[in-house]
C-alpha cells in the first residue's frame, strides 16, 4: 500500500505522511526526459501551473477569489498532469492539508472512482449518481438516512406539492391520503436524480457549503470510453449544484480541449501539475515506513528456498528497502534506467521498485547483507540488469518483463522477422524532433511508419502487429491513447522507448534476451542453453557466460540479417536508422568487451 494505494484510505496514509510537492522549477533533468517533455503541445501552457503542489497558491487563490459560492456551482476545474503524476494523491493532500480553515469549513469533498464505471449509456448515469449518494451518506454517519423524519425533510417541497394537489381530495388523516403521500415517497426515493438534488440542497445548499465532486480515474479508458466519461460529466456538472474537481491526463486534455465539457470549462479553472522526482517520493515513502515499523512490535517472517522460516526485527525490513532504493538511485548506471522505463509515470517507477523487492533472484546471502548494513549494502550490478529484466521469473520472458527484447520473433512466420520492433523504434527516435500531422512535434501516422518498414523489407502485417505490441509495452504511445492503433492514428516514441534504444549496448542485456529469443540455427540456440544450464565453458550467471551468450545472439543477428533477411546491403546502407548499422556498432562493441576480458 506505501507503494501502489488503492483505497482511499490508503491514499489519505499516503497524503497525510509521504506528500512529496513538485514544483514547477524543479522539473527533471535528464536529457531523455527534456527530450520526451519537448512533445507537450504548446496550447498546454496556457493552463495555470502550479509552481509548488506543496502550498497550490494558484489554485485556492482561483477558489478564493469566488467571493459568492455560487459562481462555482455547475462548474468544472481540471487538474492536467502526465500519466502516474500524482494527480489523485494531489487531490488528497489538498482536501486533507492544503486546503485552509475558510475553505475547510466551506467545502465538502466527495470522491467517486470511475474506474468501475459501466460503460454502458443506459447504466452509468445511474450508476454515479449512486455512488455519490453513498458516499455523501458515509461522510455524514450521524445521519439516519432511512428514518421518515429526514425523508421529510429531504423532499419537503415534493410532499408537499402531492399534499396540495392529489392527496387534497381526502382528509389528511384518511388511508386514501397517506396512501397517495406513500406513493410518492416510494417514486422519490426510486428517483436517483432528485435524490442526489436535493441532497445536496438540503445538506450543502442550506448550510452555505459547497460540494466538490471528484471525478477520478475518469481518462483511464480507451478514445470511446473517455468520451462517455466526458458526457457524463457535462450532464453531472449542468445537472447539480456542484463543482467538478476532474483529475485529467494531459494527453487526454490535449486531445479533447476544444469538446465538450472541456470547452466551456472558465480557463482560471484549468490547473497543471508536474511530476515529482521519483527519487524524492521514494524517500518519503521510506521514512514513512521506517516510522510505521517502529510502531510495529510484531517481528516479521518470511520463508527460504528449503521451506525454513526466518524471522528479524521490522527494523531490518527498513533496511533492507533503503538498501533496495540506494541500489537503484546511486548508481548512474541503473538510476537513468528506472526513470527512463517510468519516464514522468510515478506510479510505474513505483511498481517498478516493488517488483525489484519482491523478486526471488534477491538471494537469503544478499538479504543477509542488506539486514546486517544498516541500508548501505548495494547489491551487485550484475543482479540488479537480472532483477530488473527478470523480476521473479528464472528466465527472461518477452511477455512478463518490464523490459521487452527488441530482437523478439515469430516462429510461425514464413520468415520471422527479428528486427522490426528495432526499426520501429529507431526510425520513431530519428524522426522526434521532426512535426508530423496537425503540425504534431515527434508525433507521426502509423501509415508513415508502415510505409518506412516495408521500404527496407519487414511485411506490413508485422509491422503492425508490433506496433501494437511496442503500444502495450508502453515504448510507445497513441495520440488516441487506445490500446491499439490504426493506419490514420499517431504514434510517438516515449522515455521507455528510448531507454529500451540505449540499454540494449549492454552485455547483461543482450544476454537476458537471449533467453527468449527465437533461432534457425540450432547450434546458436544450443550454446546458449547449455550457458544457462551450466553444460557450457562458463558457470551459470557468470560474467563470461553473459559475454558468451551476447556474442552468440549479434553473431546470429549480423548473419541472419545479411544472409536470410536482407540480402541487398545497399537498402540498408541508405538508412542511418536501420538496424543493421546498429548491429554492427554491436559487434564492435563487444569485440571490445571481450579483448579486454571485461
Amino acid at each position: 500500500s506505501l507503494f501502489n494505494p488503492d483505497t482511499i484510505q490508503e491514499k489519505a496514509g499516503i497524503a497525510q505522511n509521504a506528500y512529496i510537492n513538485s514544483k514547477r522549477r524543479e522539473s527533471h533533468v535528464a536529457p531523455i526526459d527534456r527530450v520526451f517533455r519537448a512533445t507537450i503541445p504548446p496550447h498546454q501552457r496556457d493552463s495555470n501551473t502550479l509552481m509548488d503542489s506543496e502550498n497550490p497558491n494558484e489554485l485556492l487563490q482561483a477558489l478564493g477569489n469566488f467571493e459568492n459560492r455560487d459562481k462555482l456551482k455547475n462548474e468544472m476545474c481540471l487538474l492536467v498532469g502526465g500519466v502516474g503524476a500524482g494527480k489523485s494523491t494531489f487531490t488528497e493532500y489538498l482536501r486533507l492539508r492544503a486546503l485552509p480553515p475558510k475553505l475547510v469549513s466551506a467545502t465538502e469533498w466527495v470522491n467517486v472512482d470511475l474506474n468501475n464505471a459501466p460503460l454502458s449509456k443506459d447504466r452509468v448515469y445511474t450508476w454515479l449518481q449512486e455512488r455519490v449518494v453513498e458516499n455523501i451518506k458515509a461522510k455524514n454517519p450521524k445521519i439516519d438516512f432511512a428514518s421518515l423524519d429526514f425523508l421529510k425533510r429531504l423532499y419537503a417541497d415534493e410532499l408537499a406539492e402531492v399534499s396540495r394537489g392529489r392527496a387534497a381530495l381526502f382528509p389528511p388523516d384518511s388511508m386514501q391520503f397517506l396512501e397517495i403521500v406513500a406513493d410518492e415517497l416510494q417514486k422519490l426515493q426510486q428517483d436517483s436524480t432528485k435524490t442526489l438534488a436535493n441532497l445536496i440542497s438540503l445538506l450543502y445548499e442550506n448550510e452555505g457549503k459547497l460540494l466538490v465532486l471528484v471525478l477520478d480515474n475518469c481518462d483511464k479508458r480507451t478514445r470511446d470510453d473517455q468520451l462517455l466519461m466526458f458526457e457524463v460529466a457535462a450532464w453531472i456538472k449542468s445537472t447539480f449544484r456542484c463543482l467538478i474537481f476532474l483529475p485529467l491526463r494531459d494527453t487526454t486534455y490535449d486531445l479533447y480541449s476544444d469538446k465538450p465539457p472541456l470547452d466551456t470549462i472558465v480557463k482560471d479553472l484549468v490547473f497543471r501539475i508536474e511530476a515529482p522526482l521519483l527519487e524524492k517520493v521514494l524517500s518519503a515513502r521510506m521514512s514513512f515506513l521506517l516510522r510505521s515499523v517502529k510502531s510495529n512490535q510484531e517481528s516479521f517472517k518470511f520463508s527460504t528456498s528449503n521451506g525454513i522460516i526466518m524471522k528479524c526485527d521490522r527494523n531490518e525490513v527498513g533496511n533492507f528497502m533503503k538498501c533496495v532504493v540506494t541500489t537503484l538511485f546511486q548508481d548512474k548506471n541503473f538510476k537513468p534506467i528506472i526513470k527512463g522505463l517510468a519516464g514522468r509515470n510515478i506510479r510505474r517507477g513505483l511498481e517498478i521498485v516493488l517488483d525489484f523487492c519482491k523478486s526471488g533472484h534477491i538471494s537469503a546471502d544478499q538479504i543477509l547483507k542488506m539486514r546486517l548494513s544498516n541500508g548501505e549494502y548495494r547489491l551487485p550490478p550484475h543482479l540488479v540488469y537480472r532483477v530488473l529484466m527478470k523480476g521473479n521469473r528464472k528466465y527472461f520472458s518477452d511477455e512478463k518483463s518490464k523490459l521487452i527484447n527488441l530482437f523478439h520473433s515469430y516462429p510461425m512466420d514464413d520468415l520471422p522477422d527479428p528486427f522490426v520492433r528495432l526499426d520501429i523504434l529507431a526510425w520513431l527516435r530519428e524522426q522526434f524532433g521532426t512535426k508530423g500531422p496537425n503540425n504534431t512535434k515527434g508525433y507521426h501516422k502509423v501509415e508513415s511508419v508502415v510505409q518506412a518498414m516495408q521500404g527496407i523489407g519487414h511485411n506490413r502485417d508485422r509491422v503492425l502487429s508490433e506496433i501494437n505490441a511496442l503500444i502495450e509495452a508502453e515504448l510507445v504511445m497513441p495520440e488516441a491513447l487506445t490500446s491499439s492503433a490504426e493506419l490514420s492514428d499517431l504514434i510517438v516514441i516515449t522515455a521507455s522507448g528510448f531507454t529500451h534504444l540505449d540499454i540494449i549496448r549492454s552485455v547483461e542485456y543482450l544476454s537476458t534476451v537471449s533467453e527468449d529469443t527465437h533461432f534457425r540455427d540450432s547450434d546458436v540456440a544450443k550454446k546458449i542453453a547449455d550457458n544457462l544450464v551450466g553444460r557450457g565453458y562458463f558457470k551459470p550467471n557468470t560474467k563470461e557466460a553473459s559475454l558468451s551468450n551476447s556474442i552468440e545472439l549479434v553473431n546470429y543477428m549480423s548473419n541472419y540479417s545479411r544472409d536470410y533477411f536482407f540480402k541487398n546491403e545497399s537498402v540498408l546502407d541508405s538508412f542511418d536508422w536501420a538496424h543493421d548499422k546498429r548491429i554492427v556498432g554491436l559487434m564492435q562493441y563487444l569485440e571490445s568487451k571481450e579483448a579486454k576480458n571485461d
